[in-house]
């Protein structure tokens, strides 16, 4: 079975690893959006993608930028959708049993 660290969990474990884990989202999504506003200011496009042009924007910059997206799209498909979230679950679960042995 695959080991995630929650053994002997309560409530006040699960209530701080909560606060914790939106503590560190909030604290990203001001940074990010910080960076935003300094770089283009209230010109901004309502469909922030049309602002990431590879002229404005070192190579590595754009690319890396891009590639954050899709790497972030390829991780939260399977857990938009309950089935593949499951049998992503199942296919961890099977090698860690395979690996095992």
């Amino acid at each position: 079975m695959l080991n995630i660290g929650l053994k002997n969990s309560n409530d006040t474990k699960m209530s701080r690893a909560s606060v914790v884990g939106l503590g560190v989202v909030a604290f990203f999504y001001i940074l990010v959006g910080n960076v935003g506003y300094a770089m283009y200011g209230s010109s901004v496009e309502t469909n922030f993608l049309l602002n990431l042009k590879i002229d404005d924007l070192e190579d590595w910059l754009f690319y890396g930028m891009n590639g954050g997206f899709l790497i972030s799209i390829f991780f939260s498909f399977p857990v938009m959708f309950f089935g593949a979230r499951n049998n992503f679950i199942a296919l961890c679960q099977m090698f860690a049993e395979r690996n095992k042995s």
